[in-house]
């Protein structure tokens, strides 16, 4: 994240003395306070309410122990990931396997990191249908942990503060399975809405890429939830050769996946494969799907043939 200007500055510590009651202020740099206030557009009012509910987020979830947090076992190979941090000579610094899909996280000049999710490969409705919600959205809490402690790891190795990730996320073989079942919703929502509201200006770019029909459903769900400033930092692609040149363009290929058009070695992440079971389905909605504006207070039918008794649609 670019450094204060001059009018930043001032604000900056109009910021600092509304908030110079809390634990530790004084410790906190510019670029964290200014954080705060671009995610709420220099309003200081709105910037200093934002922080403050940030904190009695943080108290309630127990965040400051999140990392220390066990998830349940099967979650380390129903979501599994790698972190793995280089330097910017490209050696290896440190590795480990955590949970959750293949993420790597590798060191990007100025933005400390970048994280490459194949999030459409997550089966969070198995998790919500297990009644594992809340310990899914823990999951997430401290992989968001994870990402903040990785900036400020990097901060303190290079000698400068680094503030922001890079998001490259892939969602090849996302269902419409997971759009079904309103819980499921209900818990993606929940986590993009915590990260949003207490993880503020982290994020310095997201490329979704293979994103088809199915993920544009889910992403005008998320919309409402997300600021103008993190919708423009978001840039959506469907086929490789729509993405991989913007890939190229803004990072460099050495930081990449060959999967991803780069030369970095790793495991591999899917490109745009749809496996046989969901082929069929996938190709029928790409023919039947319509779009259709329900106004307020109407109604909108659809018609169902049903073949069992007691049978429910989730």
């Amino acid at each position: 994240m670019a450094g204060p200007n001059i009018e930043e500055i001032n604000i900056v510590k109009h910021f600092r003395n509304e908030i110079c009651d809390v634990e530790g202020s004084k410790e906190f740099t510019d670029i964290y306070c200014l954080s705060w206030l671009r995610a709420r557009d220099l309003d200081i009012e709105k910037a200093v309410d934002m922080f403050r509910k940030n904190l009695e987020w943080r108290k309630d979830q127990d965040i400051d122990n999140v990392l220390d947090w066990e998830p349940p076992s099967h979650f380390l190979s129903d979501y599994d990931y790698e972190i793995v941090g280089e330097d910017d000579e490209g050696r290896p610094s440190k590795s480990c396997t955590c949970a959750s899909i293949v993420m790597t996280f590798i060191n990007y000049f100025n933005f400390g990191s970048v994280m490459i999710a194949p999030f459409g490969e997550w089966d969070i409705r198995k998790a919500v249908s297990a009644g594992e919600a809340k310990a899914f959205i823990r999951y997430t809490d401290q992989l968001f942990a994870k990402i903040f402690e990785r900036t400020k790891e990097i901060s303190k190795r290079r000698g400068k503060e680094v503030s922001q990730f890079i998001v490259i996320d892939d969602m090849a073989n996302f269902s419409m399975r997971q759009l079904t079942s309103i819980a499921t919703v209900n818990t993606i929502l929940s986590v993009a809405g915590r990260f949003e509201a207490n993880y503020p200006e982290i994020l310095h770019s997201a490329y979704v890429v293979n994103a088809y029909r199915v993920f544009q459903i889910l992403f005008s769900m998320l919309k409402p939830l997300l600021s103008p400033r993190t919708i423009g930092k978001i840039q959506i692609f469907t086929k490789p050769e729509k993405w991989q040149p913007v890939l190229l363009q803004n990072l460099p290929p050495t930081q990449l996946p060959k999967e991803f058009g780069g030369t970095r070695g790793g495991r591999r992440i899917s490109i745009g494969h749809i496996p046989h079971r969901d082929r069929s389905f996938t190709e029928r909605l790409s023919t039947t799907y319509i779009t259709v504006e329900v106004g307020a207070g109407k109604k909108f039918e659809l018609e169902f043939t049903v073949t069992q008794p007691q049978t429910r649609i989730t």
